[in-house]
């Protein structure tokens, strides 16, 4: 950044009380015949700014900005930068197995004027890693954040991400460990549904969920929850054939005679099994099948709504 300082002049010269000119002043004003005599050779032999102005000079320079000065009141032909500049670009982690997120920090010589400021970004390989386009510093702020993703290829050792801004671009690599990726498991994950990353680039399907469960329905992600299960579920039962005959359950809860139909709800993972009346026979249908063969009974496991056909022989 290029600094200028004025070092200013009053009417007579340039003045020596430091409150006239906020601290920069301290030159002789050649007030009388004598002084200006003074002021004249001071000038010949000693034409440099103020102390004042020195030390600020020297402080600006060892930052390493550009300084010069100006004598008198004039600034015709002296430019000045005041601008903010990006001082460091940090990635972490900097290394790591291809398919790894690392997180990038800009930081500026000031705070961000209102408005932000913009950084922008790249990456010297966008498929080995891909950073956003820019990430803007908050007004007032010194500092943004942005992610960086690795992958899908990983074919270099390493890539340069680079932020720039006021004039400034800041460097930082990003390492790719050379051993085997091995993937991770859904298991070591503990997920069952979803997909999440298996570390190495790619993806892992887990699974879907069973209804009225839903995929992170329980509050955890990848994770099957939610939703309320049903305690118990109905069985119903249509019995034809045989007239005079009846078909009954066990545990009991339901009797349904020839030629009608009757249902009744029975706590879920319940073994039900259904027998014929006078140790007649039937062939079975529907939730609970003999596959066309004559049988005393049949016996059904009841997870959910289900209707049986028994048709008595």
């Amino acid at each position: 950044m290029r600094v200028v300082l004025a070092d200013l002049k009053s009417p007579r010269g340039f003045v020596s009380k430091d409150t006239v000119v906020g601290g920069y002043g301290s030159r002789l004003d050649p007030f009388s015949r004598v002084t200006s005599v003074i002021s004249y050779v001071k000038k010949q032999f000693h034409d440099v700014p103020s102390i004042h102005m020195a030390y600020i000079a020297a402080i600006l320079a060892r930052g390493g900005h550009e300084v010069t000065w100006t004598r008198g009141e004039s600034f015709d032909g002296v430019e000045g930068d005041v601008a903010l500049a990006l001082s460091s670009l940090v990635m972490s982690p900097a290394s790591g197995t291809c398919g790894f997120s690392s997180a990038g920090t800009v930081t500026l010589t000031g705070a961000a004027p209102a408005g932000g400021a913009a950084v922008t970004l790249a990456s010297s390989s966008v498929s080995n890693a891909q950073v956003p386009t820019s990430v803007t510093v908050a007004p007032g702020q010194t500092q943004a954040t942005f992610t960086a993703t690795t992958g899908p290829t990983c074919s270099q050792s390493s890539v340069v991400i680079t932020a720039a801004s006021g004039g400034v671009s800041q460097q930082s690599a990003l390492f790719f460990n050379t051993a085997t990726c091995s993937p991770t498991t859904c298991a070591a994950q503990g997920t069952n549904c979803g997909t999440i990353a298996d570390g190495c680039g790619g993806t892992l399907t887990c699974g879907t969920c069973t209804v009225p469960q839903t995929c992170g329905g329980g509050g955890v992600a990848n994770v099957c929850g939610g939703g309320t299960t049903a305690s118990t579920a109905q069985l119903t039962l249509s019995a034809t054939g045989r007239s005079g005959e009846s078909v009954s359950s066990s545990p009991a809860g339901l009797t349904v005679h020839v030629g009608t139909t009757g249902s009744a709800n029975f706590a879920v993972g319940t073994v039900v099994t259904l027998t014929v009346s006078n140790g007649r026979d039937a062939i079975w249908s529907g939730g609970c099948s003999s596959g066309g063969t004559k049988q005393k009974s049949c016996s059904l496991t009841l997870n959910a709504a289900t209707s049986v056909t028994a048709n008595v022989q």
